[in-house]
């Protein structure tokens, strides 16, 4: 056991140390802009450093820096998303916590490729905060083998759709450590059933919402927690005090970006329509109708997404060699996680209901929002950079119904 512990400590330390080179790599090689929208999201942080307030959809256009440093380089794929409507800020409907958190690396120079290095630098160390914060989590689920469980997790954040997507200036840096934190904080309150810690949840629960929208999931998977709770709990009274106790921390959080949207746009979701209406052209060109004959294909593309970013899954048996040592590792370093929970799947599980809340559910509730909105908006969402912080947190449930450390004050 000695052995296994110390040759799994070795390879979190070549985990990281990877992690740390391909990191830094990205910063400084990847393409400006990375195809997948990092123009648009550096515009909108742009904007809200030069005019201090949120940009409006359909209002605002993309800066003039944005649009020369885009004509210099080889892909413009950021910014080719409508035909005579090219200035379009076409990202100003998200939420605006992680661009307010990027203004400070955003100042850090007046070059803006300056800017762009470091903007992507703080991505990074971002990146490490989630890693971190799934550390903490596999340390009080595995209080003995979290060494294990920790490098299988590594191995599928070192998938190159994971760093790439971390690292490119967009909000889905943040999609990664908010999630790992709500999961941790629902289980340190499964521990002790104390009032701060559900209060943290939902307040990391709106702070969430106010990164990425596609996050709802995790509304269902608390609400999931809390009936759970409250069927088992013989202090039901206690459990809805404090459920509503902490329900106002999320609303005080999460309020004023209802009332933006509610004042700008004359309603919660008046923004995502005038988005679809926005980005559709170059979305769905064809208006093509997906129903559920298209789901392999979709579900295929999702699979590929997972691994490979967007920018290679369609050019992944190019010439450059870029692509193919960033695959090579990814698959050297998923083939323990993959032979794991291959013999995990076929052995017989042990289901616990928070195991099954906690790690399955986000999964199954993100897969089915996906294939929603799929076939109800026509839209192709099924990606893996919309499912990444909910995949990630399946090793560790996988792990933990094949072979638990006794912690029964969790599960």
């Amino acid at each position: 056991m000695k052995k296994l512990q110390k040759l799994s400590i070795y390879i979190i330390f070549i985990q990281l140390f990877i992690l740390v080179v391909i990191g830094s790599i990205d910063i400084f090689r990847f393409e400006i802009w990375a195809p997948i929208d990092e123009g648009a999201h550096f515009n909108y942080i742009q904007y809200l450093a030069e005019n201090k307030k949120v940009p409006v959809l359909g209002e605002n256009f993309t800066s003039k820096e944005v649009l020369s440093i885009e004509k210099d380089k080889r892909a413009k794929l950021s910014l080719r998303h409508l035909t005579g409507k090219e200035n379009y800020s076409y990202e100003a409907f998200q939420p605006p916590l992680y661009y307010t958190l990027a203004l400070l690396p955003f100042s850090c120079s007046d070059n803006f490729y300056h800017k762009v290095f470091c903007i992507r630098f703080f991505d990074l160390i971002l990146l490490f905060s989630a890693v971190f914060i799934y550390l903490q989590i596999t340390k009080l689920v595995f209080p003995k083998r979290w060494m294990f469980v920790f490098s299988l997790g590594l191995s599928f954040m070192l998938f190159p759709s994971v760093v790439v997507r971390s690292i490119t200036i967009s909000n889905f840096a943040l999609k990664l450590p908010l999630p790992f934190l709500f999961i941790y904080f629902i289980l340190k309150y499964s521990r002790s059933y104390k009032l701060k810690y559900l209060i943290a949840s939902n307040i990391t629960l709106a702070l969430m919402l106010l990164t990425k929208k596609t996050l709802v999931y995790f509304t269902a998977v608390y609400i999931t927690y809390i009936l759970y709770e409250f069927l088992k709990t013989k202090d039901k009274l206690k459990l809805i005090t404090q459920t509503l106790i902490s329900l106002l921390f999320f609303f005080i959080v999460y309020t004023p970006w209802i009332v933006f949207n509610l004042k700008t746009y004359g309603s919660i979701n008046k923004a995502d329509v005038i988005a679809r209406k926005i980005q559709r052209p170059i979305v769905n060109p064809e208006n093509k109708n997906y129903t559920v004959l298209e789901l392999p294909q979709g579900i295929t593309r999702l699979s590929n997404t997972l691994v490979l970013p967007e920018e290679w899954s369609d050019r992944a048996f190019s010439n450059r060699r870029p692509y193919f040592v960033r695959i090579f590792l990814a698959v050297i370093f998923s083939i323990l996680a993959v032979l794991f929970i291959a013999k995990a799947v076929t052995s017989k599980l042990t289901l616990r209901p928070r195991m099954i809340i906690l790690f399955l559910l986000p999964f199954l509730y993100n897969l089915a929002m996906l294939i929603f909105v799929y076939i109800y908006y026509d839209w192709p969402v099924l990606l893996g950079r919309y499912l990444t912080p909910s995949f990630l947190l399946l090793p560790i449930g996988l792990v933990l119904g094949y072979k638990a450390d006794k912690n029964p004050l969790i599960f």
